[in-house]
């Protein structure tokens, strides 16, 4: 081979490597590109999901502190806490029987990125604050709602069967405010449930799970905003 000839096919083979090479980063800055452009959008979606999830929280922290306070009042009022004695109150039975917050956080966004994998989202630290929000603290959630769901469904059930079966306990009309009359669950005796053991227990108990359930809900507030503002 002449040298000429050698020069041309090296010449030939270095434009085909050059022109593969090209290629090649091209491809790979059009697939990081179109990453970037997937990931931001998932992020976008996954700040309004919390942004969602925050809202409804809120709501459920309110009306949690609310019922926790009433059956506080009860407690006292039963006599069974350290705090000083009170009228046992129907609006306040009636609130610890049927009040509490019921958390349903949008997760949409989250599971798109769990389906294609959580090393699509490149910040370490938001990566990790994610799946510590969703894998742990709404789980924690879930699990005390249940848990409370089933305990206070218990106690419902208790006082129905008292309320059947014994006279010191009945139905009353109340007033609430100016508002029309309301048919409400009220003990004429509070002394009738005071000295029920039974019914103590599961009182206290539906307080403890609801105390620890708000908990739970102000830890994953704390939680939501970390992620907020990691998207920031």
């Amino acid at each position: 081979m002449s040298t000429r000839s050698w020069r041309r096919a090296v010449s030939e083979v270095f434009l085909i490597f050059v022109g593969i090479t090209l290629a090649l980063l091209f491809d790979n800055w059009n697939a990081e590109r179109r990453d970037s452009n997937t990931e931001a959008s998932l992020l976008l979606e996954l700040r309004q999901d919390l942004e969602d999830t925050q809202l409804d929280l809120a709501a459920d922290i309110a009306r949690e502190e609310q019922v926790l306070e009433a059956h506080r009042r009860l407690l006292a009022g039963f006599g069974w806490s350290d705090e000083r004695a009170g009228e046992v109150s129907p609006s306040d039975l009636s609130l610890v029987l049927y009040g509490r917050g019921d958390l349903f956080p949008k997760r949409s966004a989250y599971e798109s990125i769990q389906s294609i994998g959580l090393h699509f989202v490149r910040n370490d630290s938001l990566r990790s604050e994610m799946a510590t929000l969703y894998e742990l603290g709404l789980t924690r959630v879930e699990r005390f709602e249940s848990l409370l769901d089933d305990r206070g469904q218990a106690l419902n059930r208790f006082l129905w069967t008292r309320l059947s079966g014994d006279e010191k306990l009945q139905w009353r009309e109340v007033n609430y405010g100016d508002e029309a009359q309301v048919v409400g669950l009220y003990p004429t005796d509070p002394a009738a449930l005071r000295s029920d053991d039974a019914f103590r227990m599961l009182m206290v108990e539906v307080h403890n799970l609801r105390a620890v359930l708000l908990g739970n809900y102000r830890n994953t507030e704390a939680q939501i905003n970390r992620v907020l503002e990691l998207l920031n």
